[in-house]
């Protein structure tokens, strides 16, 4: 996690470097006008030309990342310099030139008049080079490139998914990613200060992003559009009724419904690409190593979550009620098979020719199984040799798995007499139960760096995922 805040604070410093290609001032009021669409800077920003779009509030936190890095790299002071001058908004955005195949950065910025923003440019007259000044019919100035040749056509405003984006994100924190014109070049950009996403973005055809501020506690939404629709089964509302029994010292908590319909959903959206592992290559692997043999379609049909502090690992599913002991033996069978990395031993076979060879086995004579009784409650215990160890429990229709025995009688022990779990620990209050509505997956991660939780659903057009983060 320490990696993913480092790679975003140096990508805030690689943006506002880029913008020092083109700078773009608007000037007098808010642009607003009669023309259908989107109001605001996208009605300059070309439809075609425009890959990545962010829009901010004037009035940025003076001790602000963000306002530390513009007044470093424009050798300005935004609060001094800018706020008196400032409307509402700044935004920047990405655009492409097909011409030239360049990519050019630019910035805006809402003022109250004319006349403030020509004396601040007078004032200010170290801008980068290739740069001329030009006026809009309504008085708006624009510093461009002249290496930039604008497309003719539609401006983004009238972009049909751009307009649904901003109709469902309407915080002062607006981003937006046209990701159907994403080349590898602009993905490699990107992913210089933004996360690796779970899936690639060939999977939508626009991405939207909007966040709030609120004593250094960023809480936002994103909504993205299905680059194809795919069909979605009616499905249980996600009631998270493994969480109370998740025990309160964590670093990770993952949590969901139906977790082979979620890859089989992701991989449906999986923009076909042989060079991409997909969803379900994911799902293969992992069962063929850890649960080969076992009814994982079953298993996990329901509810599950995972816990994890340190090396110590909790597993939980909600037993369908279907074979139940049957399930929970051929998944020990696996363990044993699979996740217990037994010792090798040699054997002597004939080959089909005739031919002696020596052939390696996995001895499983090290591995042993047994059990105890904790308040009424049976553990199972699988020793693999090396001290390796696993522990599992069925008890009230759920099913318990851990690498740690006392990791698993906590969570026992809020199966009987309740407790103190994660639904009862301010992280969880303050990061997860304000974005938990209507998941079908969610998750938080707590580090020494910051606190990040998310929760996400699936739709046939589309995916809104919930966030929550802090950096410390």
């Amino acid at each position: 996690m320490k990696n993913f805040w480092v790679k975003r604070q140096r990508g805030i410093g690689i943006t506002l470097i880029m913008l020092g290609t083109v700078l773009l001032v608007t000037v007098t009021g808010y642009l607003y006008s009669k023309n259908s669409g989107v109001k605001g800077f996208s009605q300059i920003l070309p439809e075609n030309d425009t890959i990545l779009y962010f829009e901010f509030p004037a009035s940025l936190d003076e001790n602000g990342a963000l306002t530390q890095k513009i007044n470093q790299f424009l050798n300005i002071d935004w609060n001094k310099d800018i706020l008196p001058l400032a409307g509402e908004k700044g935004a920047f955005a990405l655009l492409k030139n097909n011409d030239s195949k360049r990519i050019f950065p630019v910035f805006f910025l809402q003022t109250k008049s004319r006349e403030q923003t020509l004396q601040f440019l007078n004032d200010h007259k170290k801008l980068p080079a290739d740069n001329e000044i030009t006026f809009l019919n309504d008085g708006t100035a624009l510093l461009v490139s002249s290496l930039y040749k604008p497309s003719s056509g539609a401006r983004l405003s009238e972009n049909k998914d751009f307009i649904r984006l901003r109709q469902n994100l309407n915080s002062p924190w607006f981003a937006y990613a046209n990701t159907k014109n994403f080349t590898p070049e602009i993905e490699n950009f990107i992913s210089q200060f933004l996360p690796k996403m779970p899936i690639t973005l060939p999977a939508f055809k626009s991405i939207g992003i909007t966040a709030e501020n609120n004593e250094n506690i960023w809480q936002g939404r994103s909504y993205a559009i299905n680059s194809r629709e795919i069909i979605v089964q009616n499905e249980q509302a996600y009631r998270a009724i493994l969480l109370p029994f998740l025990p309160a010292d964590f670093e990770i908590i993952l949590s969901g419904q139906n977790l082979p319909s979620q890859i089989n959903k992701m991989n449906s959206l999986q923009a076909q690409d042989s060079n991409i592992p997909s969803a379900s290559d994911f799902l293969t692997t992992f069962k063929q190593q850890y649960l080969d043999g076992t009814d994982f379609e079953n298993l996990f049909s329901k509810e599950f979550a995972v816990a994890i502090n340190g090396e110590k690992i909790l597993a939980a599913t909600e037993l369908t009620g279907k074979n139940e002991e049957k399930q929970i033996s051929l998944l020990r069978e696996a363990f044993m098979k699979n996740a217990g990395n037994p010792t090798l031993i040699t054997r002597d076979v004939e080959l089909p020719d005739g031919t002696k060879a020596k052939e390696l086995m996995p001895d499983f004579s090290a591995a042993n199984t047994s059990n105890e009784n904790f308040y009424g409650i049976k553990i199972n215990k699988i020793s693999f040799g090396r001290g390796k160890i696993i522990y599992d429990s069925a008890t009230q229709n759920k099913l318990f798995v851990s690498n740690d025995l006392e990791t698993l009688k906590k969570s026992l022990l809020l199966t009987r007499e309740g407790g103190r779990s994660i639904r009862e620990t301010p992280l969880y209050r303050q990061f997860l139960q304000p974005i938990f509505k209507n998941p079908e997956f969610a998750g938080i991660a707590a580090s020494e760096s910051g606190i990040f939780s998310f929760s996400k659903r699936l739709f046939a057009d589309h995916m809104e995922t919930g966030f929550v983060f802090m950096i410390k």
